[in-house]
């Protein structure tokens, strides 16, 4: 499976100087026109190194990107879409809604990915749970078995310093 420990420090930008810039327009201190074909750039060039990534990723055997491919793919048409209407020579106020529409849909594929991954992480973990109890406790009478006395007594060896005395009665 690929990793993309190498974009890391590169993922959180985008979101941040998104956040930066609209509070700064919220403000009054700039306006949508003022960063408007910066932003579709850098958004752009943010796309692309996650399409990278993830179309790397799923290449090699991650099929679970394909969500996240499809996500981005939503934004990029939203995002070209966004920029073909700017470059057009008059002004119209439906393009906002063709970049917030790709948003929105990146958004909720994002989001449902996140819930898919949270409850499958909680599905393997409870079965994980479920298969240590099996492997410690005797299914008869509920009490530990030998093996889990074995790695008490193994944990209390480790747990014990040369000074302190330990005794047990069976």
């Amino acid at each position: 499976m690929y990793k993309i420990t190498a974009l890391m420090p590169v993922i959180p930008v985008f979101p941040f100087a998104f956040t930066v810039v609209s509070i700064l327009q919220y403000t009054g201190v700039l306006t949508y026109y003022d960063v408007l074909i910066p932003t579709a750039i850098l958004l752009l060039a943010y796309i692309g190194v996650l399409s990278y990534a993830c179309i790397r990723s799923y290449r090699k055997g991650n099929k679970e990107v394909r969500g996240f491919l499809i996500a981005i793919g939503s934004l990029l048409l939203a995002v070209l879409g966004e920029i073909t209407l700017l470059l057009l020579p008059f002004e119209t106020f439906i393009n906002a809604l063709f970049l917030n529409a790709g948003i929105l849909v990146f958004g909720f594929i994002l989001l449902h990915q996140v819930i898919r991954r949270i409850l499958t992480f909680i599905r393997e973990r409870a079965k994980l749970e479920y298969l240590q109890s099996l492997a410690h406790m005797d299914a008869l009478t509920g009490l530990a078995n030998r093996r889990a006395f074995d790695e008490d007594l193994a944990a209390i060896r480790e747990g014990a310093n040369q000074a302190t005395s330990l005794g047990m009665i069976i």
